[in-house]
C-alpha cells in the first residue's frame, strides 16, 4: 500500500511545478499539460520539442507504473528521469532568476523521488 502511495506522489507532485516568464505570464505544469493536449489535436508539430515530449512521456510512464501491481523498475526509473529533466530545468531557472516560487514548486517532486528511492532501497 505504501509503495502505491509513493508512486502516486511521483505522478502528482510534478503537476504543481510553477513556471514564470515574460511580464505577467505564469502557469503550473498541469495547466501547460492541458494547453499541450489541446494544441496537439490542432497542430501536433507545434508541441514536438524535447522539453515537452520527454517529460510528458515520463509522466505517462509513471502513470503506467502506478496502475501496475508490480511495475518494472525501468518503467519507474525511466519515468522519474524524464520528469526530472523538466523539474531540474525549472529548479535551475528558479535558482538563476532568484524566484522562490519556482524553487519551492520543484521541491515536492524531488522530495517524492528521494523518499521513493529510500523506501525502495530499504525494502529490497
Amino acid at each position: 500500500m505504501i509503495n502505491k502511495l509513493l508512486r502516486l506522489g511521483l505522478v502528482l507532485t510534478p503537476l504543481f511545478g510553477y513556471l514564470e516568464w515574460g511580464g505577467d505570464q505564469k502557469q503550473f505544469v498541469f495547466e501547460v499539460l492541458g494547453t499541450l493536449a489541446s494544441k496537439s489535436i490542432t497542430d501536433p508539430l507545434s508541441v514536438l520539442h524535447p522539453l515537452t515530449v520527454l517529460p510528458f512521456l515520463g509522466w505517462m510512464l509513471l502513470w503506467m507504473a502506478f496502475f501496475q501491481k508490480n511495475p518494472n523498475k525501468w518503467l519507474l526509473y525511466g519515468g522519474m528521469t524524464m520528469m526530472s529533466l523538466l523539474m531540474g530545468m525549472l529548479l535551475l531557472v528558479g535558482i538563476l532568476a532568484g524566484s522562490f516560487k519556482i524553487i519551492i514548486s520543484c521541491l515536492p517532486f524531488f522530495g517524492s523521488v528521494i523518499v521513493f528511492l529510500k523506501f525502495r532501497n530499504s525494502t529490497s
